[in-house]
């Protein structure tokens, strides 16, 4: 109860830190009370029942699932208002890229790298609403604030990596030759950077295809053909 009471101080916010406390102090409460009602009676013992002590164990336990529940949902909170401040950078580094080459911010690669940072955001702000964010809940605030201001970049990573795979032609989605749009591309920078899944199965596609491209390529028999 005590090293509850000291994470409920550290981790919660004022209204659910009161009723936290509250939940463990009715707890303690009712422990002392009973321990001091049978302390008053000659000839009987001063300890718990089973079913009592099992009663107060399960108070205790109410108590810890209460603070759970509340100190992840404000490291979420953190970590979600961490994305929405590295979006900034993002969008300030893109913005300097594109005036130090002089190309104008509808370039594809430069929306790719746009739409993967916010398809991450949009991701987990999927999982907040569906509730199957997890992060620890003793985390400190600033840490997953921090953690969260690098999600976009993150996305931004796997969006421009759709891109530069699709162009290079290591990726071959169009088989019957048609040239991707301005909003394929976006489209499918959103999806990297909104699903890990994705973005990993689209790195393990791209190196098989070079893995078998080298295989094809050092075949003895046949000829060498330059990569590309």
């Amino acid at each position: 109860a005590l090293d509850l009471h000291y994470r409920a101080l550290e981790f919660l916010a004022p209204e659910h830190r009161k009723v936290c406390l509250r939940r463990i102090f009715a707890a303690i409460t009712s422990l002392l009370g009973t321990l001091d009602n049978r302390a008053g009676r000659p000839g009987e013992k001063v300890e718990l029942l089973r079913l009592e002590a099992l009663r107060l164990r399960s108070e205790l336990i109410d108590a810890e699932q209460y603070f759970r529940k509340h100190a992840e949902r404000r490291a979420q909170l953190s970590y979600m208002a961490g994305m929405v401040i590295g979006i900034v950078p993002l969008l300030v580094l893109l913005g300097s890229v594109a005036l130090w080459a002089d190309v104008a911010l509808d370039e594809p690669f430069l929306v790719a790298l746009f739409a993967g940072g916010i398809g991450a955001i949009v991701s987990v702000m999927t999982r907040m609403a569906r509730s199957s964010l997890t992060l620890e809940c003793e985390m400190p605030r600033f840490t997953a604030g921090l953690i969260g201001a690098v999600r976009p970049f993150i996305g931004a990573v796997f969006g421009g990596l759709m891109f530069v795979l699709i162009e290079g032609n290591v990726l071959n989605l169009w088989p019957g030759g048609e040239q991707p749009t301005f909003i394929t591309y976006a489209g499918l920078a959103f999806i990297a950077g909104f699903s890990e899944r994705v973005a990993n199965s689209v790195i393990d596609t791209a190196g098989t295809t070079i893995a078998g491209s080298n295989d094809t390529l050092s075949t003895p028999g046949l000829p060498q053909q330059p990569s590309q």
